[in-house]
């Protein structure tokens, strides 16, 4: 008989819902020094602001944790996907 190990954590849950308003978290590995680079950078180097949550989703990863992610339509109109770590509540 084989015993299985179970997990002390408890089951991930998504911090957001459709309908909440928030916003990305700082890019703090983007270092801009010139104005030519951010000019290169383009739509990159600007924050995009608040956004409001479209679309949740979530995703298996190999070993077997649920990462969630979320469609986010921007106050500049854009919309893009992004995983709940890149988001804080705004």
């Amino acid at each position: 008989m084989e015993k299985t190990k179970k997990s002390r954590r408890k089951p991930s849950e998504p911090k957001f819902k459709v309908g909440d308003t928030v916003k990305e978290k700082d890019k703090h590995g983007l270092i801009f020094t010139t104005p030519g680079s951010q000019k290169s950078l383009g739509p990159f180097a600007k924050p995009r602001g608040k956004g409001v949550i479209e679309i949740t989703s979530s995703k298996i990863n190999s070993i077997g944790s649920v990462n969630f992610f979320y469609t986010i339509k921007w106050e500049n109109g854009t919309s893009s996907e992004h995983a709940q770590s890149r988001l804080i509540p705004n």
